[in-house]
């Protein structure tokens, strides 16, 4: 299918019944008879299309089977290409006040249903200037997203037919990536906005055993192996665009998932092939000579996006038919239509930086999960990465993330253990494990990206308190980043900026929470364990692999920084209360920089000036390891993994005249932390404990001006 400058106009204005708070855990209402939905869907629902596939399976299939063996190559790419939907210049815009969409199907306790403000789902399919524009609300079980809910690699076996089909067709690297191109799913150039008010995004079901369920994001739910790209002058038929604008979510005001939750993306994540997944067909049946093309085609990639809160990027005229018509309705609504309508761009403009009031974004799980699709994590861009590529993505007008498990103003939580049967993959004749280029392929990374609290400030929260499960890590930007590279410019750093506070139950930070190793063998983030653990068994006895992994699994930030929302400063708060109990409970490890940085490398070793730099914070409160830039900074607890000295890690690395533990330390480089213009600086560790014994014991309790122990 095909599609080109057609549009949809006018979707009706409808009265949905949202709960009085938008983060409320009760969300009943918005499936009720009181809601009215413009679009209202079962499985599938979108502004525009409900769900955008690859094609049908039935034509292509017997089409190749008849022709066999005399079909050229170039006609297999072809015809894959008949088949993968695109669409291009094609709209969808809701009336004043906006449209909203529904998915919700129920089969026995089974919740379904994708939602999207263009497409419920997209199935490897590529889209190219197309916008949704004017959303209100987008409501879904399993996921919702202002673009489009869940967005995948086509079903290569759906497309074929009999996999034998292109058995021996396929076997030239240089037709590899135009064959991929097929399956894989593409959005370039295309934004998704809401009413001026701030439009809301939930996705309202549970995990389970049955189904992944509860993943909201601004612009998409669950992004498992897409390529999301504004700013793109790739060629699209032969030409290039000339429509270029940022892939952004426009005026969100709230984004609630019951599992994960972005501003932009619930969920990152790339597509496993090792799995019976949709692109396990493919990868059966071809040979290839680097596949590091191939799985470069697979990994989640977000380029020049973007989300904003509510009133941003208005023109005069809608907002002038926004307060004439339905304004007094909504947020804010009294308050802006006394203000009235306007002649000039200029006024509008200072009517906005006066009264603009951020989003919030909630994953609202409040348990502890047992399996991998259960969370509990949210952030203003990200709510989980597991790999992935995110470049110049920005998060603006952050006021409120809040998750039980990991919290972040960007990211709430980075992660290389998600590709849990990495370990087996082989592609031909290559062993994943042993080449650290496919091994990179897993990592997550983000480059030159930033958050930005609204006009008041953004506080970043999370609450869990069951610490043995790793809940109650947050940051300024990300939550926790296990094995994640963070990447700015000595001219663009990754930054939070507008921060106000950060408050959290096990570790904090001004930056991260918690900054580990990817082969952490303690971390349980919705994993089983690490990833080193996974990749240890094939390579144990062979130290130049294992460094390699190590290497490889390392968390790195550089230039990175962090600042106020105003001269008062930055509060790191590490006090909270569980439950009923009066007493005042500490964190495990506050820093106005990260809270507990485990065999990581933090900042730039070459550099002439500060790579990591901390500004205009107040307090850093804590309980054990509390300091101005770190609260604690250790070796990585992977040191532990292997059943003896003879066969553990410490017996097997060799590294010359270095010492083994150097492939575990911690290293900072030109890093600064610099107290409140206000204010100044203050630090404060309130919880003693000791562990040990004999000359082995260990105090803690401790408080630094920049670290408290390492």
């Amino acid at each position: 299918m095909k599609i080109s400058n057609s549009h949809v106009e006018k979707l009706k204005h409808t009265t949905v019944k949202a709960p009085s708070d938008l983060n409320s855990s009760d969300g009943s209402s918005y499936f009720s008879d009181q809601s009215k939905y413009a679009i209202k869907g079962l499985r599938y629902a979108g502004g525009y299309v409900g769900k955008l596939d690859i094609g049908s399976s039935a034509a292509l299939g017997s089409g190749l089977g008849v022709l066999g063996d005399i079909l050229g190559l170039n006609d297999v790419t072809q015809a894959l290409d008949v088949v993968a939907s695109q669409i291009e210049h094609s709209n969808v815009s809701g009336a004043v006040g906006g449209y909203s969409v529904l998915a919700n199907f129920k089969d026995g306790n089974d919740l379904q249903g994708h939602a999207g403000g263009y497409a419920g789902a997209i199935d490897g399919s590529s889209l190219q200037d197309c916008n949704a524009y004017n959303f209100e609300y987008i409501i879904g079980q399993e996921t919702a997203g202002g673009y489009v809910g869940r967005m995948q690699p086509g079903d290569v076996a759906s497309v074929v037919g009999d996999a034998k089909i292109l058995g021996g067709l396929l076997n030239v690297e240089g037709n590899l990536l135009s064959v991929l191109q097929s399956f894989i799913p593409m959005i370039y150039n295309s934004e998704t906005t809401s009413v001026p008010c701030g439009g809301a995004v939930r996705a309202d079901a549970a995990s389970d055993g049955i189904r992944e369920r509860g993943l909201a994001g601004g612009y998409v739910g669950h992004n498992l192996g897409g390529r999301i790209e504004g700013m793109s002058d790739r060629e699209w038929n032969n030409e290039k665009p000339t429509a270029l604008k940022e892939n952004a979510a426009v005026r969100i005001r709230n984004v609630y998932g019951y599992e994960f939750a972005g501003g932009f993306s619930g969920r990152t994540e790339n597509t496993n092939v090792a799995d019976t997944g949709n692109l396990n067909v493919l990868f059966g049946i071809i040979n290839i000579s680097n596949p590091l093309s191939a799985l470069g085609a697979v990994y989640s990639a977000e380029t020049n996006t973007a989300v904003y809160g509510p009133l941003r990027k208005l023109t005069v005229d809608v907002w002038n038919a926004w307060v004439g018509a339905v304004g007094i309705n909504g947020a804010y609504g009294q308050q802006l239509q006394e203000i009235g309508k306007v002649d000039t761009q200029e006024q509008l403009n200072e009517i906005i930086e006066k009264y603009a009031y951020g989003y919030d974004v909630k994953a609202a799980r409040e348990v502890v999960g047992t399996l991998a699709t259960q969370g509990g994590s949210a952030g203003g861009y990200v709510g989980r990465m597991d790999g992935g590529v995110v470049t110049s993505g920005h998060a603006h007008d952050i006021k409120l993330v809040t998750a039980y498990r990991s919290s972040g103003g960007f990211v709430g939580e980075m992660s290389s253990a998600g590709v849990a049967n990495v370990g087996g993959i082989q592609i031909g004749d290559l062993d994943v494990v042993g080449s650290l280029p496919v091994l990179q392929t897993f990592v997550p990374v983000i480059n030159t990206s930033s958050a930005y609290g609204y006009r008041s400030g953004a506080t970043i929260l999370a609450n869990g308190t069951d610490l043995n499960n790793q809940q109650g890590h947050a940051g300024g930007f990300a939550g926790i980043i296990i094995g994640g590279q963070i990447k700015g410019e000595i001219d663009d750093f990754c930054s939070i900026e507008k921060l106000k506070t950060v408050k959290g139950t096990n570790t904090i930070g001004g930056f991260a929470g918690s900054i580990l190793s990817g082969s952490a063998a303690e971390v349980n983030v919705g994993s089983s364990s690490g990833l080193l653990p996974i990749l240890l068994k094939p390579i144990l006895g062979n130290p130049d692999k294992l460094a390699s992994l190590l290497n490889a699994t390392v968390s790195t930030i550089k230039y990175a920084k962090v600042d106020a929302w105003d001269p008062w400063g930055i509060t790191i708060d590490g006090r909270y209360q569980e439950g009923n109990d009066p007493n005042t409970q500490y964190t495990y490890a506050s820093g106005g920089f990260a809270g507990n940085i485990s065999g990581a490398v933090v900042g730039d070793k070459d550099s002439n000036q500060d790579s990591l730099i901390v500004n205009n914070v107040r307090k850093v409160i804590g309980g054990e390891h509390v300091g101005g830039f770190f609260g604690l900074a250790d070796v990585a607890a992977v040191a532990e993994v292997g059943d003896n000295a003879s066969n553990g890690i410490l017996g097997l690395i060799k590294l010359g005249e270095l010492d083994v533990l150097d492939a575990f330390r911690t290293y900072i480089y030109h890093a600064s932390v610099r107290g409140s213009t206000e204010n100044g600086l203050s630090v404060n560790a309130n919880t003693q404990n000791e562990a040990g014994a004999f000359e082995n014991i260990v105090q803690t309790g401790n408080a630094g001006g920049f670290g408290e122990a390492y």
